[in-house]
């Protein structure tokens, strides 16, 4: 029998069958999938209650890491578009590609949000800006994860600030 692998499928399965595996090591951070699906999960739900919806779509400019792991699986969970921007482009490429896409929240990596100052100001559809930070340290199964700093934002206090 054929069944699809979806792509919101494959962290499913994996918890199903490795709950306690380690899923993703990024620098000295160890999460098991287990940790990865409530953390996913999590943030999937701080997206929904901050209006995204399926068909939606999320820019985020950020290196390949762990935070840009679970926006993917967020975004998936929720039926929303992932809208994953390079890193070595322009201002002006990120307007373009931002304002095109119709994206309604835009995740940008802390050490990279001089990239989209110039043009912050431009991107017509955004309606919400989060700045994204790595922690100091991971702790507890829950997980204290991504920094959603921006005050628009207005979401639960899940992370450590």
């Amino acid at each position: 029998m054929y069944v699809p692998l979806l792509l919101q499928d494959f962290l499913k399965r994996a918890v199903y069958h490795y709950p306690q595996k380690t899923a993703v090591i990024d620098g000295e951070r160890r999460l098991t999938y287990a940790e990865i699906e409530t953390r996913v999960n999590r943030l999937a739900n701080a997206f929904r209650s901050n209006g995204i919806v399926k068909g939606d779509r999320i820019a985020v400019l950020s290196p390949n890491r762990l935070e840009m792991y679970e926006a993917f699986y967020a975004t998936f969970l929720l039926g929303a578009v992932i809208v994953p921007l390079n890193t070595r482009l322009m201002p002006a490429d990120y307007e373009y590609i931002i304002n095109h896409s119709g994206a309604k929240m835009f995740l940008v990596d802390a050490e990279l949000a001089q990239l989209i100052e110039p043009v912050k100001t431009n991107l017509t559809n955004v309606k919400h800006y989060v700045s994204l930070q790595v922690e100091a340290s991971i702790t507890g199964t829950v997980g204290l994860f991504m920094m959603l700093c921006l005050k628009a934002l207005r979401l639960p206090r899940y992370m450590k600030m």
